[in-house]
């Protein structure tokens, strides 16, 4: 498909009616996303994370990722290439890291504005960078927090190693700077739905707005992907199995087997993502984490069409799909997969609910 074609549909798209959009088959639609969407480009530009949140693979894989972080001229050089052979991307720095440990944010920032590309931050916030002023002014695409609580009690169980008073405190500091620099980065505290954390979604919410904040919740899963597949095939370590049962409201057992009817969809991560990790070694996609099994190559030393291949022939992808993963890992976008997981949840809580009930009641 021609650069120019792409253009014509990319200017066109926004002005296509919603309903227009809703009513075109999944097939279709599926190929013209791969064919005509820009590409978002995912890269950690440091090699960890300031918490071990046991349902990321920074808190439940033993094997971690070599640490480091990724230096302005290599980002510059990554970037180069990304804006002639990815135009219009937008640039996420982060993946399974926390982009704001790294003492030159404002930055990378920058330099992905000056190529003409827009950027995408997200953030546990409990740690803020110190030139505050410099990121408000940077004028940032977005920046999601993420979240699973408002009192100590209950944050701490899914972000573990986390302050929950640390990053309220900085959600009312960037909010005050973002509003003394009239930044127009929109701000956005993303929720992640347990079963012991529901009764304090409300309370964040209303704090959230109060500082001008976007507010969204959803309902929690375990990664990275391989992870999950040791799950079903009962090879995960205990902690790990006794975290998901205890606390995921999404059952996996039962999402996966939601997902099988789903499992001839075309898994869309290699032609619209593009993950690098610190090293500028290109990853299989955003959803794996073991960078020694799943890295497969160096993006600036790899002609695109070489990464392109590797990308679509891994043989990871025909277990991934063969296990319906590649739905399970992607259900938001699912309009048919999604309510079936919202029921799934719901009825977890409800049994989780009862149970609670049952224990209270026999004290």
């Amino acid at each position: 498909m021609s650069g120019f074609s792409k253009k014509i549909v990319r200017k066109i798209s926004p002005f296509v009616p919603k309903w227009a959009k809703n009513n075109i088959p999944t097939g279709v639609k599926n190929f013209l996303r791969s064919k005509y969407v820009p590409r978002t480009v995912v890269i950690d530009i440091v090699g960890t994370c300031n918490l071990k949140c046991p349902s990321c693979p920074n808190g439940n894989t033993p094997n971690k990722n070599p640490i480091g972080m990724m230096d302005l001229v290599t980002f510059e050089k990554i970037l180069d290439k990304i804006a002639l052979e990815h135009p219009g991307t937008t640039v996420a720095i982060y993946n399974w890291t926390d982009q704001f440990l790294h003492p030159q944010i404002v930055d990378f920032i920058k330099v992905i504005h000056v190529h003409g590309l827009k950027s995408l931050l997200s953030s546990n916030l409990n740690f803020i960078p110190a030139d505050l002023k410099g990121l408000a002014e940077s004028n940032s695409g977005g920046i999601t927090i993420s979240l699973s609580g408002f009192t100590q009690k209950v944050y701490g169980i899914a972000h573990k190693g986390g302050d929950i008073e640390i990053v309220k405190e900085n959600m009312r500091k960037l909010s005050a700077a973002l509003k003394e620099a009239n930044s127009s980065t929109c701000v956005n505290v993303y929720y992640h739905k347990y079963k012991h954390n529901l009764d304090e979604i409300k309370l964040m919410e209303e704090f959230a707005k109060s500082l001008g904040f976007g507010f969204g919740a959803d309902w929690a899963y375990f990664m990275p992907i391989e992870g999950v597949k040791k799950y079903i095939d009962g090879n995960l370590p205990e902690a790990d199995v006794k975290f998901i049962e205890t606390n995921l409201a999404l059952n996996i057992k039962k999402a996966m087997e939601a997902a099988k009817e789903f499992k001839n969809e075309p898994c869309l991560f290699p032609s619209t993502l593009l993950t690098i990790d610190w090293r500028g070694q290109v990853q299989l996609c955003c959803a794996v984490y073991d960078s020694g099994r799943f890295s497969i190559g160096s993006y600036l030393d790899t002609p695109w069409k070489v990464i392109e291949e590797r990308l679509e022939n891994h043989p990871f992808c025909k277990e991934c799909v063969k296990d319906s993963l590649h739905t399970y890992i992607s259900w938001h976008g699912n309009s048919k997969l999604r309510p079936i997981y919202q029921k799934i949840a719901q009825e977890e809580i409800q049994k989780h609910n009862n149970n609670n009930g049952w224990q209270k009641k026999n004290l």
